[in-house]
């Protein structure tokens, strides 16, 4: 499989006076590496093709504490610092693309672990090795999207259609926004 991801790019939303998506949710868009976490714990990346070990080595500590959270589900997630924006060794958990659910209640699982999963908020901290994090929800993009231009380890917003179900590859239930080139 391989993660759902934006088919549309709207131009950057600080200059942009065009229709946006209403009632869709907005979290930031990272400048991360995408993977896919098996329910066996194997490591995909974006295009479908397993990662070497050497490369995942760093996120060890954080993929055995998601898989924690959720054994046995299928896990759409980011790789922090695969890029080398930070240190590598934290991830961030995206969505749960095997339930069958509207993405408002696939994120909802992995929001309620707020006690163990904490929402990366990398405009106020670096991320913390071997944790694992999620993305908040917002309902505003032109402030969210503003908040993020210049703040390393994050390159615009992402837009979600909440009623929509997980689609592997390019999903017109999604877009971004980027402030990078």
């Amino acid at each position: 499989m391989k993660p759902m991801r934006p088919a549309t790019s709207i131009p950057r939303l600080d200059t942009y006076t065009g229709p946006l998506p209403k009632g869709w949710y907005w979290q930031v868009k990272l400048n991360d590496e995408r993977a896919w976490m098996e329910r066996d714990g194997t490591i995909w990346n974006r295009f479908g093709r397993p990662f070497a070990p050497k490369k995942v080595a760093p996120f060890q500590e954080a993929l055995t504490h998601a898989r924690e959270l959720f054994p046995g589900v299928r896990v759409d997630l980011a790789l922090l610092g695969y890029r080398g924006v930070f240190e590598p060794g934290a991830v961030v958990i995206l969505d749960l693309p095997e339930l069958p659910w509207p993405f408002w209640s696939r994120v909802r699982p992995i929001c309620a672990w707020t006690d163990v999963l904490d929402s990366i908020v990398m405009w106020r901290h670096q991320p913390v090795l071997g944790q694992a994090y999620h993305l908040d929800c917002y309902d505003a993009p032109g402030p969210l999207f503003t908040s993020t231009i210049g703040v390393p380890g994050l390159e615009g917003v992402i837009g979600r259609d909440p009623e929509a179900f997980y689609q592997e590859g390019q999903s017109r239930a999604m877009v971004k926004s980027k402030w990078t080139a």
